[in-house]
């Protein structure tokens, strides 16, 4: 799957960052970075916390948009 510059940079520099700091940068993603990690966290759901899975999906219902 191909990501946008900021997505890639997030996926890339925040492996060494603790869930509550991850928490904090995913609430600054842009709305198509978010369905990417979202896409992301479907294809690979042992990759993320279930805290970061909920944090992403909160995200978008703050925007409005409802995950079926």
């Amino acid at each position: 799957m191909k990501y946008s510059p900021k997505l890639n940079q997030f996926l890339a520099e925040n492996t060494e960052l603790t869930n509550e700091q991850k928490v904090e940068k995913i609430a600054k993603l842009e709305t198509d970075d978010l369905f990417d990690l979202m896409r992301d966290v479907e294809e690979a759901q042992d990759k993320y916390s279930g805290m970061v899975i909920k944090t992403v999906a909160g995200a978008l219902l703050a925007k409005n948009i409802f995950l079926a």
